[in-house]
């Protein structure tokens, strides 16, 4: 009779693209732009293909230090995960994988204050995936930080006497009267200013 044999292929491929939440980015990318302090969200995908298994298949993530890991945020196929740091340290085994197998790793990341940065800085990070079969495959994803010198806002003040029902800086006031004050502030400026505080000062009232 006629005898057939099969022969095993294997093979891994890995992708990573990013997003910034915080601007609302609208698909995932390689590279994205953001502020000091914006969300940024990161997808892994991996695929084990061929016509056979694949073991021990680890996937392991290189976050730069300006980054910082948003806790509970890790999902893998869309299920929330915990023991991030073996993801982020020596890899996460996913164990035995038949093939064809895609799986989706998902997280958020917060981008470092603006004292960590000077000018456009690029973090990159990158994910790899291996197993027993076959050796490392790697991908990155691009954060571009831009830092604007400096910050920029405008700041109106306006004064309402309720008791004459006229603008308070065009009459005098009699004791007694009630003045809505209304205070106004703008960022006019290219990037968030974060824990703004507006606060004001009145004395005789």
């Amino acid at each position: 009779g006629n005898t057939t044999t099969t022969t095993d292929n294997r093979e891994l491929f890995i992708s990573k693209r990013v997003i910034n939440v915080t601007k609302g980015d609208g698909s995932l990318r390689d590279s994205t732009t953001a502020n000091p302090g914006d969300r940024v969200r990161f997808e892994i995908r991996f695929d084990i293909t061929g016509n056979a298994t694949q073991s021990n298949v680890i996937v392991r993530d290189i976050m730069p230090s300006r980054l910082v890991l948003v806790g509970g945020s890790l999902r893998v196929d869309g299920v929330n995960v915990s023991n991030e740091s073996d993801f982020f340290g020596s890899g996460r085994n996913f164990g035995t994988l038949n093939a064809p197998r895609n799986i989706a790793v998902v997280y958020d990341a917060t981008v470092a204050e603006a004292q960590s940065f000077s000018g456009t800085t690029t973090l990159t990070n990158t994910a790899n995936v291996r197993s027993d079969q076959i050796g490392t495959r790697q991908d990155e994803a691009d954060v571009v930080v831009q830092l604007v010198a400096g910050v920029q806002f405008s700041l109106r003040k306006s004064a309402f006497n309720l008791t004459k029902g006229v603008d308070a800086t065009s009459v005098a006031a009699d004791p007694g009267d009630v003045i809505t004050y209304n205070l106004f502030y703008k960022n006019t400026g290219q990037t968030t200013i974060r824990s703004a505080v507006i606060e004001d000062s009145i004395t005789d009232i």
